[in-house]
């Protein structure tokens, strides 16, 4: 299934016991690959964020606007904060932070990296750092990122979301992350392997309703060479 990642951050995560939070942000590997989701925390701790590994969570359920997380209560409260003695590494929540922080990817234990199958916290990066970054073609500045697309099926990032025109709505161009040359996450630049005349003739967004069409987004890949 593929999904914005606006509309995943529009979901309630919901709990065993019935509780609600919202998804805020997610934690992304230099292969695009989601490690972990950033959520804040509803009536539980109300104003703390903490990041759960992406294998804590369910199917989203884009009908019933829910995210199911196996998460508890308790869980939570045993991890402990970064500025407490606790180590996180044997929880299920790879990351708790105090009131009003965020959380960021450097917070992360060595050993929770090794749980997450990375090396370490500098190859994990928040997705939302890149929200209207620019986005550059080989010769110039193709338009802003606006938003990506995740496929759930392997939880990576498949396609980049590019505002190309002179409104929101206007000029939606998606463009595969094997077109991505490299990104700079402390510049919060994008680079292509292609120009930007490329781009401008590139299929526009289409979606059926909130659900993106896997044959269109295949003739996305093929339009770029990649299908």
């Amino acid at each position: 299934m593929l999904i914005r990642f606006k509309d995943l951050k529009s979901l309630t995560a919901t709990t065993p016991d019935g509780s609600a939070h919202a998804v805020t942000d997610l934690f992304v590997d230099n292969d695009y690959k989601i490690s972990h989701v950033v959520i804040t925390l509803g009536s539980w701790f109300s104003r703390e964020s903490c990041a759960l590994r992406i294998e804590m969570f369910g199917t989203p359920d884009m009908d019933e606007s829910t995210w199911p997380t196996a998460v508890s209560e308790a869980d939570v409260d045993a991890a402990g904060c970064p500025d407490s003695a606790a180590d996180n590494s044997a929880s299920s929540v790879a990351l708790r932070g105090a009131e009003g922080v965020v959380v960021e990817p450097r917070m992360l234990s060595q050993r929770e990296c090794q749980l997450a199958a990375v090396q370490s916290a500098a190859d994990l990066h928040r997705v939302g750092r890149l929200q209207n970054a620019d986005v550059m073609g080989t010769d110039k500045i193709v338009g802003t990122l606006m938003d990506v697309i995740v496929q759930t099926d392997d939880w990576t990032i498949a396609s980049l979301v590019i505002h190309a025109g002179p409104t929101d709505k206007a000029h939606q161009r998606v463009i595969p992350v094997g077109m991505v040359a490299a990104i700079d996450w402390e510049a919060t630049t994008t680079t292509l392997t292609c120009p930007k005349s490329v781009v401008d003739k590139s299929p526009e967004l289409h979606e059926i309703g909130d659900k993106i069409e896997g044959q269109w987004h295949n003739k996305v890949l093929g339009y770029y060479g990649l299908g």
